[in-house]
């Protein structure tokens, strides 16, 4: 009876450990090394932007909720530099391979904008949260760790000077497909 109370615990662990992939056990180093590089005030603001939008590009990042934020953003004082901007219909025009479902919340993080509280900035992030948002304090809580609820990070696209763009989406997670509601629906115009 002791046994088998040490060996099926044992057993369970070494199965675990070895159905890890190898880019899983790479992801925990690289994170935490890309988090040091984004919290070092002594780094220009562009190599500290490089490090968040790899960590946002990770393709694991997606498809998180807000308590498995810390994995990823540990401590993120560098939140406090950026500005997010909500958005309560669709800005015009989203970033390529970027959908917008009923239901969901559309924010922008503009990372280190010249001026506090500003939406000009050369790197970014577009993001959307499962859930109806009405504001840019939710995802400040998301990003910290600290929203409680079910809400969902569903997707994400990157900007950065040069032009280079990066969209990750979840197949995973449920999205409602519907109509764009009336005094958004204008933003695009129909495809021919």
């Amino acid at each position: 009876m002791k046994f088998r109370n040490i060996i099926w615990p044992l057993l369970g662990t070494l199965i675990i450990s070895f159905t890890q992939t190898s880019s899983a056990k790479e992801t925990i180093p690289m994170i935490v090394r890309l988090n040091k590089v984004a919290g070092n005030l002594l780094l220009p603001n562009n190599k500290r932007a490089e490090a968040i939008i790899e960590i946002f590009d990770e393709p694991s990042f997606v498809n998180r909720r807000s308590c498995d934020m810390p994995k990823f953003l540990i401590n993120p004082t560098w939140l406090k530099e950026c500005y997010i901007q909500y958005f309560p219909g669709l800005p015009g025009k989203l970033p390529k391979g970027m959908e917008w479902h009923p239901g969901e919340s559309l924010f922008c993080l503009y990372l280190f904008p010249a001026k506090p509280g500003s939406s000009t900035a050369p790197y970014g992030i577009y993001f959307t949260l499962t859930g109806t948002l009405y504001s840019a304090d939710p995802a400040y809580q998301f990003f910290n760790g600290k929203l409680t609820d079910a809400t969902t990070l569903v997707q994400v696209s990157t900007w950065r000077p040069n032009g280079v763009e990066h969209t990750s989406s979840s197949p995973d997670v449920k999205r409602t497909p519907g109509e764009l509601p009336a005094d958004v629906g204008a933003a695009f115009p129909e495809k021919k």
